[in-house]
This record gives C-alpha cells, structure tokens and sequence, in this order.
C-alpha cells in the first residue's frame, strides 16, 4: 500500500503539536515524502529504509549513523499486518526514542482514518457509476458487470427502486451527512430486509437499488422508505422537509433497470404533487399513470385543447373555482361558501368555464375531461414545466 504525499503531509500536521521536535514521514523505500521541515522532503534515509525492510525502531545517535539520517527515531507503521510507512523524530536519542511507541499508534490510527475515508470515497464512486450506468438503455454490459464486482453486488438477483426527492443535496459536506444517513438506515435499521443494495446522491434526489426477496413485504418497503425518509431529514439542516419516496416495481434483469428508475421518478413525483407523503409505490398511480405515459407534446395538446380559450391571468381562477367544486362534490351551495361568493356567481363562472371550454362541469362525462386537463396543468406547474394553453395551433 502506497500512501499519498498529501495524506502523508495531513498525518505530520496533525501529530506535529503532539512533540516538540521534527516529524519525518517516509515511504517504505527510505524517501521523505512529508516533514516538518520541508528541506526533508525528498531526501533518501537509511535509518528509514532499514525500519520498513526489518520491521523495527531504528534509533539514530552519534554511536549508531545512516546515510541521510540525523539523530533520532524511526519507528515502522502497520497497517493490515504489514509496514507501510515509517515516521521519524528528530532530535537526541534520549529525548525522542521514548515518544516512539506513542507516534507509531498516532500514525497508525491516521493511516486507518484515511483508509477508511478513501474506501468509502471510492464505494461511493463505484456505487455512483453503477447506477448511472445501469439505467441507460440499452446497457452496457460489461462495464456494469465490472462495477458490480467491485461492489460485490449481483445485479441479476430480484430488485426494486426507491427514488427520493431533497429539498437539500447541494454541498459536499451534506452529500458526506446523507450518504452516511442512508449507509446507517440500510446496515442498521433494516438489516434483515437485504442482502444488496447500491445507491447514489444526485441533485436533489437519491436513488437506491435494492434487492428484494419473496419474503420481503411491500409493508416492508414502505417501512424502509419511511426509514430513510427520517434518517436523511435528522442529516439535512433545519427546516428541510421530509423526502418524498417513489417505488418501483419489483424487477429482475439488466433490461429492467431503466424501467424501475423511470417507475420510481413517477410515483416520487406524483406523491410530490399529491403530498401524499413518503413511500408511494408505482402500482398505487392513478392519475399519475396518465401523466407518466403521456409525452409532453400529448399533454399539452389535450390542456389546449380544453382550457386554451382562457386568457393566462384567468386560468388560475378557473383552476381554483373548479378545486373548490371537486372538493365540495359538485354542491354549488357549499362551493359559494368557501370561495365566500354568492351562489348565482358560482353559478355563473361554472356557465363560463363550460362556455370557454366546450365541457359542462355538471356533466359527469365532461367533468372527467376538466378534472384531467386541470390535473395535467397543475402537475406540470408544480414540476416547472411550463405549458402553452394559450394558442391551440401552435401544438
């Protein structure tokens, strides 16, 4: 294991207060990569190199010289039962020698930090690249299958797919909080609901594949997704809502993977637009199953269609007024009441609204056609998609 100048450099910096002497970082070919005293730097030690060679503290002093080496200690580092390193102190024997075992276990517990810092770094790396190659169509195969090996992850067992929606996923030390967040909820709270998983962080959403078992319940899913949902709010600052959740189908084989994806972005964003909160399953769309299948092209042709007679500053009354008639059951009566109007106005708007759009709201069959264009038009202001209702032929 080779350790990185820069990391080496971190390690001095960090144990230098801990003695008021020279710190000397060097790998195991004798070279200083790392020193308080950047003269040091690049200089070959043979007290250095016979330490890693032979496994032991080599001491320096005017009865005991090296090539290169100034009075002092070097001590080995360990790491998986074998020197990586060694660190040396400078200075005369009797005052350092004793500092030795002390700056040895200092180091090797840095050396391990680090480690175990880029090893997560680099899983989350391969995790990222994973997923970003496993829902492109068509797949490639063979890189897919090199990630997954280095994951040791087998991505031809049974799956599904949770996609959540941040309010919060922008800086890097918040990437560091909602990665460890989703690590913990998925070895700690659900250990027994998997046995693989992979995952990633883009903007503004997370997206996890799971392995999931016969014996594994959709109740289950749901308690994870709410899981997740919890961890990723106590990480995210202050004032954060929730995640939403969207989840895929249950699937199996490569060609599924962008299926499930696009299965978990519906029912996220449909939960999104419902506020129906965390967990939704895309077998549990309704209307959302209409808006997931149609093109944007589809669907603002058939908005145009029905409400293209509004003029813009209008349609957001027409919009609210009809709400107001859907949420009271179609009573005119209780509709005046909590748009505070008098009964003959909403009479007259809902004369209006069919007047401009060709669709009676009191006819069950035209109300349909309003519920879904007003439904359309809503859920694609609430994803920012902007619509043109106001010139039929340009569709």
């Amino acid at each position: 294991m080779e350790i990185d100048a820069r990391i080496a450099q971190t390690i001095v910096e960090n144990i230098k207060d801990a003695v008021s002497h020279n710190i000397n970082f060097f790998n195991t070919n004798g070279i200083c990569i790392a020193s308080t005293d950047p003269s040091r730097v690049g200089s070959k030690h043979e007290a250095a190199l016979l330490a890693a060679k032979e496994n032991r503290a080599i001491a320096v002093d005017d009865n005991h010289q090296y090539r290169g080496a100034r009075n002092g200690i070097n001590v080995p580092v360990i790491f998986n039962q074998e020197v990586v390193a060694v660190i040396g102190i400078t200075g005369k024997r009797q005052e350092v020698e004793p500092f030795g075992t002390v700056l040895k276990k200092m180091t090797e517990i840095l050396v391990m930090e680090n480690y175990e810092r880029l090893a997560r770094y680099d899983r989350r790396l391969l995790m990222a690249s994973l997923t970003t190659a496993i829902v492109q169509s068509p797949p490639d195969k063979a890189l897919i299958t090199y990630l997954a090996g280095n994951l040791n992850v087998d991505v031809q067992q049974d799956y599904i797919c949770i996609l959540g929606l941040c309010s919060t996923t922008g800086s890097r030390s918040l990437q560091d909080q909602a990665f460890q967040a989703i690590d913990l909820c998925l070895s700690q709270d659900f250990p027994h609901l998997h046995k693989q998983y992979f995952f990633t962080l883009a903007a503004q959403e997370f997206h996890l594949f799971l392995q999931y078992r016969e014996e594994d319940t959709s109740s289950g899913a749901e308690e994870l997704a709410s899981a997740l949902a919890n961890r990723l709010k106590q990480a995210l600052p202050p004032g954060d809502s929730r995640p939403v959740i969207g989840i895929s189908q249950p699937f199996c084989g490569l060609d599924n993977f962008p299926i499930a994806y696009r299965q978990a972005e519906d029912a996220a964003r449909w939960a999104q637009f419902k506020g129906q909160g965390n967990g939704l399953w895309y077998d549990q769309l309704d209307l959302g199953l209409v808006d997931s299948h149609l093109s944007r092209r589809e669907a603002d042709r058939l908005i145009s269609r029905v409400l293209g007679n509004f003029m813009p500053d209008r349609i957001k009354a027409a919009q609210r007024l009809f709400s107001e008639y859907t949420k009271n059951n179609g009573s005119i009566i209780h509709t005046a009441d909590s748009l505070f109007l008098h009964k003959n106005t909403v009479q007259n708007q809902l004369n209006r609204l069919a007047r401009l759009t060709g669709y009676n709201p009191r006819n069950l069959n035209d109300y349909a056609v309003l519920y879904l264009a007003f439904t359309l038009l809503q859920f694609r202001d609430s994803q920012s998609i902007e619509t043109d209702i106001s010139d039929p032929s340009s569709i």
